[in-house]
């Protein structure tokens, strides 16, 4: 068995090349992920009529419009500060935390704050507000029948599981989603119980449309009798 004397260094030196282009490349992802530390997603929902603004840990508010609207806050334990419909002044802690690959993708579960959840009960509060979450799948080419949607309600703070398209249409056609050729989204259905119960898809399962009507008409009776 022959050896080439030179081919021990060549090879010594790609090694080296290609372990220092790892430790560049992990070099970067770290200060690309480290840059991206405090932005997370909150999506602000609302009934409107008119934009609210809201205060994150004192500092000026970003205008909300009624519907969904994305905010960028910082990383951590937060407080959300906002007048609700009648003037009163409400507050919510957030926790946020994503991980590495998280920030750097600017992905991870879906966080939504509703300011109609609370404070929309009791004298001079005004019709209560029926938001609600719904969660629904697309299917395109040989991809899977979607799910039943889902229908999620009464809640001030959702975590949902990553989305493909967060409060926005589906594609046209499917654009690589997490499940290949399907893709996942949520949408807000806002303003009072009747009209979001008008709005409700027929794929929705009964029961859970049930569960929605039979939590306003709680929510309305304890209104109308005013506080304990």
């Amino acid at each position: 068995m022959s050896t080439d004397p030179a081919a021990a260094p060549a090879s010594s030196t790609r090694a080296r090349w290609a372990a220092l282009a790892v430790v560049v490349l992990a070099g970067n992802l770290v200060v690309a992920s480290w840059r991206a530390h405090g932005q997370a997603p909150v999506w602000v929902v609302h009934a409107g009529p008119e934009a609210r603004s809201v205060a994150v840990d004192g500092e000026e508010g970003g205008a909300c419009a009624p519907g969904a609207t994305c905010l960028r806050v910082r990383e951590g334990a937060r407080t959300l500060r906002w007048t609700d419909a009648g003037g009163r002044a409400r507050a919510l802690e957030v926790s946020l935390l994503r991980g590495p690959l998280e920030r750097l993708l600017d992905d991870g579960p879906v966080v939504v704050v509703d300011l109609d959840a609370a404070g929309d009960e009791g004298p001079g509060a005004g019709p209560p507000a029926g938001n609600a979450l719904l969660v629904e799948e697309a299917s395109y080419g040989d991809a899977r029948p979607p799910r039943p949607p889902e229908l999620h309600f009464g809640q001030a703070r959702y975590d949902l599981p990553a989305l493909d398209d967060a409060f926005a249409p589906f594609p046209e056609q499917a654009t690589g989603g997490r499940e290949g050729a399907l893709r996942r989204r949520v949408v807000a259905l806002t303003g009072t119980p009747a009209r979001v119960l008008e709005r409700l898809p027929a794929e929705l399962p009964t029961a859970r449309a049930l569960d929605y009507a039979e939590h306003h008409l709680a929510r309305a009776a304890r209104g109308a009798r005013g506080p304990e």
